[in-house]
């Protein structure tokens, strides 16, 4: 067990990359290999969509952590 608390930290510590969602999409777009298939957040998503919660600093201030799924272009 040690072992797979050892291995969560470096994932976290070395695989995770602390980035704002906006420069992510910024970075992708502009390499031009790959294109993201879907995204997702975790968070307080539906807030995000509320009328008037829609700004694109919301989008980084109310998600807890952002995922996506990139394929090749």
């Amino acid at each position: 067990m040690l072992d797979f608390g050892e291995e969560l930290v470096r994932h976290f510590l070395e695989d995770v990359h602390p980035t704002r969602i906006r420069d992510f999409r910024r970075w992708i777009h502009e390499d031009g290999l790959f294109a993201v298939e879907r995204d997702w957040h975790r968070g307080p998503g539906p807030l995000r969509r509320a009328r008037g919660l829609s700004h694109a600093w919301l989008e980084e201030w109310l998600s807890a952590s952002y995922g996506a799924v990139l394929v090749p272009r």
